[in-house]
């Protein structure tokens, strides 16, 4: 049978929450009409808060004999859609294949995460996916490498779509981006919704981290990656330059997480950073400054914890 979902119940199914309350009750609607959707439901949500493997076995066992049918329904095809808790939570999509089941995923199933792969270096046919239903639903945008090569263009894409108020994660991992890209994302005021932002491998140089610091709309921030991305088109590195920028950003109050890994970041760095005595910001820097000797480390060390 067909498992049909309200809009209100898509809707809530969508806003993370640890109540289970709705799914399980979905869950026992399922069991009355004898679909096994039902015992898969109530298995991953068990799974969820327990460390029983046999819970996770079970439910991949009724998925491994069900999930053919089960995407069919949305459309999708095996491999491309993530169970989480019963329901399909993030899906892994080329540009033709969002066009092709978009609207029906954005009706009929609580995706929160798209995956968007095969990209190329088409900033057009970004542009398209960014106009479909399915992008004014979800809350995570991952454009990390998987054939993408998202480019200044690309970023330009993001930063015009200026309906996209609802994204909570955007990820561009290994995305050459640069600094016009940098400039790009820093000037959308659309993303001050963003909790997580991942330019790792993004080369957006010193005018790029200098810009992305100074957006005071980014202040939500919980988590920036920025491992590898001190770096502009010609490889040539910010360095400490980077790290003043930021440390001076005294709106990201909420940061967590500052990911400044493979940057070459020296002493004079990690001693602004550790200035920063009222940020609980935790960067994670991969190794010790440049400087040579174990008080420069020792003080590296100290800056990058909270």
């Amino acid at each position: 049978m067909s498992m049909r979902l309200s809009e209100d119940e898509v809707t809530a199914l969508r806003v993370p929450s640890e109540d289970d309350g709705l799914r399980l009750a979905v869950a026992r609607r399922l069991r009355e009409c004898g679909d096994p959707r039902g015992e898969f439901i109530e298995l991953q949500c068990a799974a969820a808060r327990s460390d029983d493997g046999e819970l996770t076995a079970r439910a991949d066992a009724l998925l491994a004999a069900h999930e053919d049918a089960w995407c069919d329904e949305l459309g999708l095809r095996i491999g491309e859609a993530t169970w989480v808790r019963g329901f399909v939570d993030t899906v892994s999509l080329t540009p033709g294949r969002v066009a092709a089941v978009g609207e029906r995923l954005a009706r009929g199933a609580p995706v929160r995460a798209l995956h968007l792969r095969g990209l190329g270096k088409d900033a057009q046919a970004l542009a398209s996916v960014l106009r479909d239903p399915l992008l004014a639903v979800v809350t995570t945008l991952d454009l990390c490498a998987d054939k993408n090569d998202v480019g200044p263009a690309g970023a330009r894409a993001l930063a015009e779509a200026s309906h996209l108020t609802h994204l909570r994660e955007l990820r561009l991992r290994d995305n050459e981006i640069f600094e016009d890209g940098g400039h790009a994302l820093a000037g959308a005021t659309h993303f001050a919704g963003l909790t997580k932002l991942d330019l790792r491998s993004c080369q957006v140089g010193t005018e790029g981290v200098r810009a992305l610091a100074a957006a005071t709309h980014l202040a939500g921030l919980r988590e920036l990656w920025l491992g590898g991305s001190f770096f502009d088109r010609s490889s040539n590195p910010c360095r400490d330059e980077g790290v003043f920028a930021l440390a001076a950003a005294s709106h990201l109050k909420r940061l967590r997480v500052l990911d400044l890994q493979w940057n070459e970041v020296r002493l004079a760095g990690a001693r602004a950073w550790q200035r920063r005595r009222s940020s609980r910001a935790c960067a994670s820097c991969g190794s010790a400054p440049a400087t040579s000797g174990r008080l420069a480390r020792r003080r590296w060390r100290a800056a990058c914890r909270t």
